[in-house]
């Protein structure tokens, strides 16, 4: 399959190793690891197992993810997309919040046209229903729920999301899940953080179009999220 496109030679198998490895549940069961709050996972094709032996600790600690997701078999026997995501969602309560995404061109089309091609893999961003985390968090002592709110809030606005981080510190202060000082600070620092500035004159928008067209030829380097 990768033979359709160019560069495969980089997919070449030059050693193969046997070692030892242990489940994420494993860890944390003998407090190896503990206090964990968001995973971040890349390891070609192997995603699925570690989140299935890991289903303990993400259940009880873990705010959001980060996992690499291949639409198309670049590894043999492995898991797509649709699988990986079906776990996270129907098992482990979690929402799909984005994709950066990346593509492979045809051989055919190689520096031709546009950077798209074929969509190959990327990186998928879950995190917890806004609406439902205070509920989740429920099970904490108090400073562990303000933490893990605190903590939820950070990571929507360092991926870019300032809406989920004020969706869920509204919530959360909505059933003092949160004291106020710290609700009145965060969501200052939230506001004044997203803060942009936007100009509306006559002909702004073919301004806003052509800005947008030209974005698009460095996109692929911009290697971040919410573009």
């Amino acid at each position: 399959y990768l033979k359709r496109f160019p560069d495969v030679e980089r997919f070449t198998v030059v050693e193969k190793k046997i070692v030892d490895s242990t489940t994420l549940d494993h860890l944390y069961d003998r407090n190896i690891i503990k206090n964990v709050d968001f995973i971040k996972l890349d390891t070609q094709g192997s995603e699925l197992d570690i989140l299935k032996g890991g289903e303990k600790l993400i259940n009880e600690k873990i705010i959001g993810l980060q996992v690499e997701v291949e639409f198309k078999p670049m590894y043999k026997s492995q898991p797509l997309f649709h699988d990986i995501d079906i776990f996270l969602r129907e098992k482990l309560g979690f929402e799909l919040f984005d994709i950066r995404k990346s593509y492979f061109k045809y051989n055919e089309g190689r520096g031709i046209g546009p950077s798209k091609g074929q969509l190959m893999f990327g990186d998928a961003l879950y995190f917890r229903n806004p609406y439902e985390m205070p509920q989740w968090c429920g099970c904490f002592e108090d400073e562990e729920i303000q933490n893990k709110i605190i903590m939820a809030c950070f990571m929507g606005v360092l991926y870019g999301y300032p809406d989920y981080s004020l969706c869920l510190l509204e919530k959360a202060a909505g059933v003092n899940s949160i004291n106020l000082e710290k609700y009145n600070k965060l969501k200052s620092f939230i506001i004044k953080d997203a803060h942009s500035i936007k100009y509306s004159f006559k002909g702004s928008d073919k301004i806003w179009n052509l800005l947008r067209i030209i974005s698009k030829a460095f996109e692929p380097d911009t290697g971040g999220w919410s573009l």
